[in-house]
């Protein structure tokens, strides 16, 4: 496609492309096997690109995008917004594990919020017959179909996602119920999905840390989530890599992180017409990581930190990010970071979902 038809290809993403037309006019592509959505603010040059293609592939025309790999499409024309969700695929995947649209069970939270329900290596079984129970329930089938749901329209769930994958290899009957606690809050929610217009125009950031989270190693959770035009575009909940020595050590390595996809994004994002000559604003809530990340000052509490994380640092200095301070009740990555109660996830939920106005 590139050339033949003079399309050129993002160095960002290989399955995205771009040209102009004769005309001057914009037209993006993005390719995902034989599946292409096609963009443009001219009606006219997606229907000469659309006769292009024909000319050489045999081609299905699906008209307006409304469902793509499970995603359904919803545009309100009216107030100038576009909605990304899956409830069928979330339907499907409540069936195919036993809970029914008729099914009344329902989860508030997708995990619960109690420190004492963190989930463990202790949790694993311990004898040959509470392995044998274990294996009843489709624990893999299960956690996997829910990354995909993750990764594509429910940041909600990222965060328990996370932690029930960490026992792919061998669970037991709490991490079962941690994963039906899961299902049911789905089997409450199965309209939630992301929403984009409400906000906007410039790329922002959330990024949290839990220190010391794991109870098994000792190691940190990082959360982030990026926003544009109101709603997130891209989001991370992860175990850092390495054992932090204080909270504040686990939010600068959480930075560091949220930094580099940062990066990613603004290179990413100009190919699509998206404006980030300004710096990023990164909100942060601990101001002694803030201050970490903006003096760059040889300190004898942070002389081990490896210099990987100190990424942060030249990206501040070359004024392509800004780290700012959020009060941490606003800080909607917490949500990715560890289990929240009732108040702050429902606080929290319709600014991560781009829902507020």
């Amino acid at each position: 496609m590139t050339e033949r038809l003079g399309f050129i290809r993002s160095t960002s993403d290989e399955c995205l492309f771009y040209k102009q037309d004769e005309r001057g006019n914009d037209i993006w592509v993005a390719v995902f096997v034989d599946d292409l959505i096609i963009a443009s603010p001219n009606e006219d040059t997606i229907k000469n690109f659309k006769d292009d293609m024909r000319k050489q592939f045999s081609m299905k025309d699906l008209g307006e995008l409304k469902e793509v790999l499970g995603i359904t499409i919803t545009r309100d024309r009216t107030k100038g917004t576009i909605t990304l969700a899956q409830e069928r695929y979330i339907l499907q995947v409540l069936t195919r594990f036993n809970i029914t649209p008729t099914d009344r069970r329902k989860h508030s939270l997708p995990m619960s919020p109690h420190t004492i329900d963190k989930l463990s290596l202790a949790d694993c079984p311990q004898t040959t017959e509470d392995r044998e129970e274990a294996d009843l329930f489709p624990y893999r089938e299960v956690v996997g179909s829910l990354m995909y749901l993750m990764v594509s329209t429910r940041p909600d769930i990222a965060f328990a996602v996370g932690q029930l994958a960490k026992f792919m290899s061998n669970w037991g009957l709490r991490h079962i119920q941690a994963a039906k606690d899961l299902l049911l809050y789905l089997n409450g929610t199965t309209t939630v999905g992301i929403t984009y217009g409400n906000g906007p125009q410039t790329l922002s950031c959330f990024v949290d840390a839990n220190w010391s989270y794991n109870p098994d190693n000792g190691r940190s959770t990082t959360g982030y989530v990026f926003f544009l035009f109101g709603g997130p575009i891209s989001w991370r909940s992860k175990e850092q890599e390495t054992v932090a020595l204080s909270s504040t050590e686990a939010e600068y390595m959480a930075l560091s992180y949220a930094s580099q996809e940062a990066i990613h994004l603004r290179m990413l994002l100009p190919f699509m017409h998206v404006d980030v000559s300004m710096p990023t604003i990164i909100y942060e809530d601990n101001q002694s990581a803030l201050y970490l990340a903006n003096n760059p000052l040889h300190k004898e509490r942070t002389k081990h930190i490896n210099i990987r994380y100190h990424f942060v640092r030249e990206r501040i200095q070359s004024f392509e990010i800004v780290v700012e301070k959020v009060d941490t009740k606003f800080n909607v990555a917490d949500l990715f970071t560890k289990p929240v109660d009732n108040t702050t996830f429902y606080r929290l939920l319709d600014t991560l979902l781009g829902n507020k106005d």
